[in-house]
């Protein structure tokens, strides 16, 4: 959705959007976000502004998910 959004925000968001997805992909040991760089760089090349022609073929776009549930989970204390 930033993608879309860097339309408007003009060459330093679309820099700091690429950034950050090259960042994610090293990060993650996944090649989905070097994928979804090359998408948005097409589009914001196209001159197109719609949400639909952003993503006018099928993409899959997988991120590995890390949540902290140290805080939802209470920890278990050994009986006595």
């Amino acid at each position: 959705m930033l993608g879309v959004e860097a339309l408007n925000g003009g060459t330093a968001m679309h820099a700091f959007v690429q950034r950050q997805l090259h960042e994610m992909s090293h990060h993650v040991g996944m090649y989905s976000p070097l994928t979804a760089k090359s998408v948005l760089e097409r589009f914001w090349a196209s001159g197109e502004t719609s949400w639909d022609a952003c993503f006018d073929t099928p993409h899959l776009f997988c991120t590995q998910m890390a949540i902290n549930v140290a805080r939802v989970v209470s920890p278990v204390l050994p009986e006595s």
